[in-house]
């Protein structure tokens, strides 16, 4: 059984999709992968125009808008991909992320170039060569040069912050695509981000519509059957050491 598939007094998160009309096969296996793990999609938000990182960014924009009015609940919201398959533990994964206030968005994806990240005790596992039956969240050292928002759990303090921005909304390319937007937010307003090790979510690596000359990436840390941390978030002291360390690195 699933981790956490007894008594639960912690619900999941929203979960949004923010897809394009020309995917609607790839939308509607990652909608089976999430239901096979317990989890129920809130909103899929359909982009109808021709794609570009500009528009991806406003439909991904207006998914977070529409959990933001209509499905306000506990701390925070998950935004992903329309072609994402989550860790088999996905619901005990988000209840944990529900209870534990992280301050800063969670990136449930970790591709391999998140590795120098990772305090060095971590390094093994997010590269894909160490393997652990429980996973850990640590706070990544920096979140620039961060990319890959394919799964991430997003506090409403921050979708407050993005959903008042008028750059998310323009039509030029201006404050990057979806995840480099996200980066921007963190390193303009001093917001740490998080990162889960090993990667709970896997990316398919199937055409890209918004970027088709761009290689597509997978995680491989991905691992179908980690279970969540059982100890409670470090606290912000044990959390800037860590980090600090893993910059030093």
């Amino acid at each position: 059984n699933p981790a956490g598939a007894g008594a639960r007094t912690v619900k999941p998160p929203p979960v949004v999709i923010y897809t394009h009309e020309d995917r609607t096969r790839q939308l509607a296996a990652t909608i089976r992968n999430w239901n096979a793990a317990n989890i129920q999609i809130t909103h899929v938000e359909h982009q109808t125009d021709t794609p570009s990182p500009a528009r991806n960014r406003r439909n991904a924009l207006a998914a977070m808008r529409h959990a933001m009015k209509h499905h306000h609940r506990g701390n925070g919201l998950l935004m992903i991909e329309d072609d994402t398959t989550p860790n088999r533990h996905m619901r005990a994964w988000l209840e944990h992320i529900e209870t534990q206030n992280y301050p800063g968005p969670v990136t449930l994806y970790t591709p391999n170039q998140t590795t120098r990240y990772a305090p060095d005790h971590l390094k093994g596992i997010m590269s894909g060569y160490d393997k652990t039956t429980t996973g850990e969240i640590f706070q990544a050292n920096t979140p620039r040069g961060w990319w890959g928002a394919q799964a991430v759990w997003i506090p409403w303090s921050i979708c407050n912050i993005i959903a008042a921005d008028a750059r998310y909304t323009t039509e030029e390319l201006g404050i990057g695509p979806w995840d480099t937007a996200l980066r921007t937010i963190l390193i303009e307003h001093d917001l740490p981000l998080f990162m889960t090790a090993p990667s709970i979510v896997q990316h398919a690596a199937g055409a890209n519509l918004v970027a088709p000359h761009r290689q597509r990436h997978a995680s491989a840390s991905y691992d179908w059957n980690v279970t969540p941390p059982t100890r409670p978030r470090r606290q912000p002291a044990e959390e800037k050491e860590q980090c600090h360390k893993a910059s030093l690195d």
